[in-house]
């Protein structure tokens, strides 16, 4: 369960119930975790300059760095999916 707010964006475990991860400072809209990995598909709040709404980021939770180049986009995202494809 991935729950994003003003203030970071926290990762939780639901079975049992625990804290995965937490990164304080980051304004967050969208937060989505594909599967069980480390990747998150972030999505800002607009609070600051870094987290715009029209900015998609990868991240790697687990190295704590950004997987690809930020993709801007051209409107605010109001939803977003992660879809693995084989």
């Amino acid at each position: 369960m991935c729950i994003g707010t003003k203030n970071g964006y926290y990762i939780y475990a639901c079975n049992p119930f625990s804290l995965l991860y937490a990164k304080e400072g980051e304004s967050t809209s969208i937060l989505e975790m594909l599967f069980n990995t480390s990747l998150v598909a972030h999505v800002g709040a607009g609070e600051d300059a870094d987290s715009t709404q029209r900015c998609l980021r990868m991240i790697n939770t687990k190295r704590e760095k950004e997987v690809t180049a930020t993709v801007s986009l051209m409107s605010k995202q109001l939803g977003m999916t992660i879809a693995v494809f084989r």
